[in-house]
């Protein structure tokens, strides 16, 4: 029997967990018996696919993801239009009471962004029951437990990481068709999944 993997200590034979730190170990099998794999890996000669629906939330569909582009885009304009009128009318306005109340409808809504890129969704996301998580990729390739994104995450994936997906003729955003978990670039900068929550 090997030696525990995590801090070195012999085990003996068919002994489950490590009497010193507690670790799992790995089990040899029977004769006979295939090996176990464990939940999230492939077997071994298989290329292993980082699959977070394989060990956590099941990965929003491509349909999915552009309906929430869609509608992203449709919440966008109508918001667009909105402080538009209202900061053009306010060159009629003698007092600038539409300047006043575009300028805070463009706080709002940059306000309400901030909170959801934090909780990893946008309006369209949301409509479509879908949100981004991190997810730490541990060693062996394998994405670790999914974890809200913070605002940081957040401002990284649709700031920075859009801004490239865009740049190159919206490869960025087409690269979802052909990527195995679905991502997208500014998925991949910021280390970001897309997840159905419903």
């Amino acid at each position: 029997m090997p030696n525990c993997p995590n801090c070195g200590t012999y085990t003996e034979a068919g002994q489950e967990v490590c009497g010193k730190c507690g670790t799992s170990l790995p089990q040899t099998p029977r004769e006979g018996q295939a090996p176990a794999t464990q939940l999230g890996t492939a077997p071994p000669g298989i290329y292993p696919t980082p699959d977070i629906g394989a060990t956590g939330p099941e990965l929003a569909t491509i349909a999915q993801r552009i309906g929430a582009f869609l509608l992203d885009g449709v919440v966008l304009s109508v918001v667009g239009l909105l402080v538009a009128g209202f900061l053009t009318s306010s060159v009629l306005s003698e007092e600038g009471v539409f300047q006043t109340v575009g300028s805070l409808l463009t706080v709002v809504y940059l306000g309400v962004l901030m909170y959801l890129w934090r909780e990893g969704a946008s309006p369209g996301k949301l409509l479509m029951g879908i949100r981004f998580v991190r997810a730490p990729v541990l060693l062996g390739g394998q994405p670790g437990e999914p974890e809200w994104p913070g605002l940081g995450t957040g401002l990284l994936r649709e700031v920075i990481g859009k801004s490239v997906s865009t740049i190159f003729f919206f490869l960025g955003y087409l690269w979802l068709l052909w990527d195995r978990e679905h991502q997208t670039w500014h998925d991949k900068i910021a280390g970001t999944y897309v997840i159905k929550i419903r």
